[in-house]
């Protein structure tokens, strides 16, 4: 239809300045256009990857009986929707790139994804950065989101690495036009999306270096160490935007959309500040004691804000444990240190 609007709605007597007005009205609604199948394309792989993880052996007979009438309201609905047809559009080429099935394989999910990113790609056309800033950066944050998705379906960690760099080349490059102190909430979540995408990229170095039975390479211990490194820095980004610049502390309470996203920032950390890997005992005195630090923070603030427990059910008791486990652990080393 929108391809149908130079011939249709531009008229030979319009002046030029209802010409250009229609054009830029026309990309406008293309753009828009392109960024709702380019959602719908998000929508299905975040839906399919969710699917393709839960445990269908653990579905109780209550969520089947639930599902069978679901099948059933969506046969009625399918058969009232066979009778819109639209004869007057050629809509194939369309219903070709487009698909309302789950993706189960790497190549269901790189047809959408590759849809996806075209729509996307088509959408940055008019959402530039200098005029549209922030439509410009959701467009980008949902291009990442696109590859985080794909990765999913990749079994190669090769090229699973390749798809977070990915994420990173669009991400860093978009961060540093904004300024915080305009773009605040957005820096945020490009600040976090960075951190796990560089832990996420180091995981995986760790879990080859782990499972091979060579000695590891300088290189390959630098790499882990500068990604885990990379998404500390993220991390303390994020974290250091809810500091009070007048007391120069972070807040005692966080609001009910920051406080789990806070607490998480704080557990990835201990996580991360444990997985560098260090031959020095000193240094790696250091890496402990911050990882405490991290683990005890999301401790502590449970305990004295007991509705954040709920939010917090896993990575809390994972925290107490490691509390426990890296306190023994930075005994040992000091023993080893003191008989130096």
């Amino acid at each position: 239809m929108l391809d149908q609007f130079e011939s249709e709605v531009i008229k030979e007597d319009d002046s030029e300045e209802e010409v250009e007005a229609k054009w830029n009205n026309f990309k406008h609604r293309s753009a828009d256009v392109a960024r709702c199948w380019a959602k719908y394309g998000l929508v299905l792989l975040t839906a399919s990857r969710q699917r393709l993880m839960e445990d269908v052996d653990n579905v109780s007979e209550s969520q089947k009986e639930k599902q069978n009438a679901e099948e059933q309201e969506n046969e009625a609905l399918s058969d009232s929707l066979d009778k819109l047809w639209f004869s007057s559009l050629e809509l194939l080429s369309y219903e070709e790139q487009v698909t309302d099935k789950f993706a189960l394989t790497f190549e269901d999910a790189r047809t959408i994804f590759l849809n996806s990113q075209e729509w996307l790609k088509k959408a940055r056309e008019f959402y530039e950065f200098d005029t549209h800033a922030s439509d410009h950066v959701q467009i980008v944050q949902d291009q990442s989101q696109l590859f985080k998705y794909l990765a999913f379906f990749e079994e190669d960690e090769d090229r699973q690495c390749r798809m977070y760099k990915r994420r990173v080349d669009l991400l860093e490059p978009i961060l540093k036009e904004l300024n915080p102190q305009y773009y605040l909430l957005v820096c945020r979540q490009l600040w976090f999306e960075l951190a796990e995408t560089y832990s996420e990229m180091m995981d995986i170095k760790l879990s080859r270096m782990q499972e091979s039975n060579e000695r590891p390479s300088p290189h390959a211990l630098r790499k882990i160490n500068l990604l885990a490194e990379q998404s500390i820095s993220n991390f303390n980004k994020y974290l250091d935007s809810f500091v009070n610049h007048s007391t120069n502390e972070m807040p005692k309470t966080f609001n009910e959309e920051t406080v789990r996203p806070a607490l998480l920032a704080y557990f990835y950390l201990g996580r991360l500040h444990s997985k560098i890997i260090q031959p020095d005992k000193r240094a790696q005195l250091e890496n402990i004691r911050n990882s405490i630090e991290k683990y005890k923070f999301v401790v502590d603030y449970c305990e004295e804000h007991p509705e954040a427990k709920e939010l917090m059910g896993v990575e809390l008791g994972i925290s107490k444990e490691m509390v426990t486990l890296l306190t023994l652990k930075m005994e040992k080393v000091n023993k080893i240190l003191s008989q130096e």
